[in-house]
């Protein structure tokens, strides 16, 4: 997950400025959920025309288009039946 810590100052007023996870397993759904089990947003699958690789951006909004409040969000992944959490990120004011 890069950049961790991030900013919610930066997510909100630079529109190139992404939260993004890269990962080289084949993962059918990636959510963000907060520190406390809700489910903020689920995130798209993109692929890096240059290596394949599959990522996944956020910009810090819920599902509502609007922006989350500062504290620790986990990336939680579905793949081949099995989920779990596989990253966290701290977002500052």
């Amino acid at each position: 997950v890069f950049p961790n810590p991030a900013t919610l100052r930066a997510l909100r007023y630079n529109s190139s400025y992404r939260v993004r996870f890269t990962s080289t397993g084949e993962y059918s759904r990636i959510a963000i959920y907060s520190i406390s089990g809700q489910r903020i947003r689920n995130l798209s699958t993109k692929q890096s025309p240059s290596t394949h690789a599959d990522y996944w951006e956020w910009d810090g909004r819920n599902e509502n288009g609007t922006m989350v409040e500062p504290g620790t969000y986990f990336f939680h992944a579905l793949k081949h039946r099995k989920e779990g959490t596989i990253g966290k990120i701290l977002l500052k004011p």
